[in-house]
């Protein structure tokens, strides 16, 4: 399992785009989500059946441009959020048909930015913790093939951001969003033979009110509302070396294309009246590979390249992830 829930990331690694502003509208900004966090096998619950599973998201993510309506601005953006997720899988009866879990992420996150010639100043919050995500979720168990195999697994999962990070309304990239959030999701993964694997995570947001916003050229609202978002994580891959537990470190091995599409449907936000122009949109596509190296060890690496970006950083994403079982696959 490992890769599923979400970190929801929570705050994924786009964390890195917490805070990005349009030139001369904006004062909100989408919050930090999971777009790519997850990618190979999500739709997979606990292998070891139930109990509690340690996963850890370390990211960089580089931008060099900020995308607006009117035009590219040069500014460098580095984030490095380091993700720390708790999954429990409770235990039933093995007639039950899923699995309920509960869901915390913790995230640690590093900010650097300057600006470059003719961009406004948009000032980064350094090191500091990120908002907490909690959440539950349903597992539903796998359906089999004839021969017993796993051929289609998903899970359903609400999970709700919490405004506890690093936050100053003097700077326009922070850690935290400052203000709740709530992100349902819809993840499935399908074995279709020969080595095969495509996985998907189907994601909404919804966001609540900053009650106390970074300020714009046109003075400080008293309160900003991200638009409401939809955005999908997805993957393709091969099982290049075919899962066998008697092998050391090496029971598995897949390679693929995984990507992300974020897309947000309605306008920011400030006192109530809608941003024109507002709406953000990013997708990235790079290689990846998953690698179960033990019984109770497996390591995802994602590679993002973002195109198609509007109202957001432009980054080039690098992750690692690695999950611990606390009992043997």
């Amino acid at each position: 399992m490992p890769s599923q829930r979400s970190l929801k990331t929570l705050l994924t690694l786009t964390m890195a785009v917490c805070g990005s502003l349009t030139a001369e509208e904006t004062f909100a900004a989408e919050p930090p989500v999971n777009l790519g966090s997850t990618s190979f096998m999500d739709g997979f619950g606990d292998p070891t059946g139930s109990g509690l599973i340690y996963l850890n998201y370390l990211s960089w993510a580089h931008a060099s441009k900020l995308k607006t309506p009117e035009g590219d601005l040069n500014v460098s953006l580095n984030a490095v959020p380091d993700l720390n997720q708790f999954l429990y899988s409770f235990a039933v009866p093995e007639s039950f048909i899923g699995q309920p879990g509960l869901n915390l992420i913790v995230p640690l996150v590093n900010l650097s930015s300057s600006p470059g010639a003719g961009a406004p100043p948009l000032h980064s919050n350094g090191f500091g913790l990120g908002d907490i995500l909690f959440g539950v979720f349903f597992q539903l168990k796998p359906i089999r093939g004839e021969d017993h195999h796993p051929i289609f697994a998903q899970r359903f999962e609400f999970d709700v951001n919490a405004p506890t990070g690093k936050y100053d309304a003097t700077k326009a990239i922070n850690q935290s969003a400052h203000a709740w959030s709530i992100n349902p999701y819809w993840a499935a993964t399908l074995l279709p033979g020969a080595g095969l694997e495509i996985s998907t995570r189907l994601q909404y947001l919804y966001n609540f009110k900053n009650t106390d916003p970074e300020g714009g050229p046109g003075g400080t609202p008293s309160n900003t509302q991200e638009g409401q978002a939809v955005f999908d994580n997805f993957a393709v891959a091969y099982e290049l070396l075919p899962h066998n537990e008697a092998r050391a470190w090496a029971h598995s091995l897949r390679v693929g294309l995984n990507g992300y599409y974020f897309k947000q449907v309605s306008e920011n936000k400030a006192d109530g009246t809608p941003l024109s122009n507002s709406k953000e949109q990013t997708l990235g596509i790079g290689p990846g590979a998953m690698w179960v190296a033990s019984h109770t060890d497996a390591f995802w690496l994602n590679i993002y390249f973002e195109t198609a970006v509007q109202n957001r950083f432009q980054s080039d994403v690098f992750q690692i992830r690695w999950a611990h079982a606390f009992e043997s696959f």
